[in-house]
């Protein structure tokens, strides 16, 4: 049921934001990012300093409230180094260049809020996927990383992390 959900959430936000866009690749599951007080759950970093491929964009909804230290810091523009943290409620929908903005965690502080909770996915119009696909070096894997993830590798590729949304039927594969 839960799979079901956020994939109609993710063909919401596909006619909604990339309506011009018959295929969309979507992150096959969301990331659940939860941060307990004296945590820091994502260090700083890039996405595509992860391999994620150019073109990918990052949507975050939280689950709880998100301010101060129990939020995710991220700088206006790459490179700018200017980072404040979000300011978000529950059910919020936040847009953002997790490739090359860098983004992370400060450790949580706010006594007000036990536990911040977030759900992280991804898009990729098919173009810029196919680009990423044919380059010389292919896809890139994820792999576990200590303190913040524990999967298995997981490939960038259709099939393991994305799936295809197809606008013109109910169905993704």
């Amino acid at each position: 049921a839960m799979v079901d959900t956020y994939n109609a959430f993710v063909r919401h936000v596909h006619k909604a934001m990339f309506p011009d866009h018959d295929n969309l690749f979507f992150q096959t599951l969301p990331s659940l990012r939860m941060q307990h007080r004296g945590e820091t759950v994502v260090p700083y970093h890039t996405d595509s300093a992860d391999g994620h491929p150019q073109g990918e964009i990052n949507f975050l909804i939280p689950l709880t409230r998100m301010k101060g230290s129990a939020s995710m810091y991220i700088e206006s523009a790459p490179g700018r180094g200017d980072f404040a943290p979000l300011d978000l409620h529950p059910g919020e929908l936040l847009r953002f260049d997790g490739n090359n903005c860098t983004h992370g965690n400060k450790p949580h502080t706010e006594e007000e809020i036990c536990i911040r909770m977030s759900l992280d996915f991804r898009l990729i119009q098919v173009g810029e996927y196919l680009n990423y696909i044919r380059r010389d070096e292919g896809p890139t894997i994820s792999y576990s990383k200590p303190n913040v993830s524990d999967h298995r590798p997981v490939a960038y590729i259709h099939g393991d992390y994305y799936q295809l949304m197809r606008l013109a039927s109910q169905h993704h594969s």
